[in-house]
């Protein structure tokens, strides 16, 4: 029989939902904020020495990838350009694929945390000596501030049209 889901755990499951598809404390979210960008926007650099929604998307994917590794207890190095990395060949279907890659990788983000065991919370990952806690909680946070980012390249990106 399935343990049930405990409160922790629904109100993080909730939290990173809305942030993805809902209506988050901070108003704004994924699916609204990039969903309907086609790739020239994404690709788009509209403020010089900064990243492109694209590149963030694929720098919150590949970290996204990291810390559940992490949480799977295997210690996993952090590739110097920090999954900073410039989109080659930029093209609709590629950032179609970039968008459905993001989507199912929140799925099953939203899924191993539905099954994951909050008993290791507390466990610390050898490399940062931050606890799981604070890596599940790290990525909510890093993906809020990415978010962010993205709504005011979004908003530059169809301004110049």
């Amino acid at each position: 029989m399935e343990e049930p889901i405990s409160k922790e755990k629904e109100q993080l499951i909730s939290l990173f939902s809305k942030l993805y598809d809902g209506y988050p404390w901070l108003a704004v979210n994924f699916e609204d904020t990039i969903m309907g960008l086609d790739y020239q926007k994404a690709f788009a650099h509209p403020l010089a020495s900064c990243n492109s929604i694209w590149e963030l998307v694929r720098h919150l994917i590949e970290w996204k990838k990291n810390v559940m590794l992490r949480l799977k207890d295997q210690v996993i190095k952090t590739p110097e350009h920090n999954y900073i990395m410039i989109v080659e060949n930029p093209n609709e279907e590629s950032w179609q694929s970039t968008l459905a890659e993001w989507r199912a990788l929140n799925g099953e983000w939203l899924d191993f945390l539905k099954h994951y065991d909050f008993g290791k919370l507390g466990a610390v990952y050898p490399n940062n000596k931050m606890t799981y806690f604070e890596h599940i909680h790290g990525v909510l946070q890093h993906e809020a501030y990415h978010l962010g980012q993205m709504v005011l390249l979004a908003k530059l990106a169809k301004n110049s049209d």
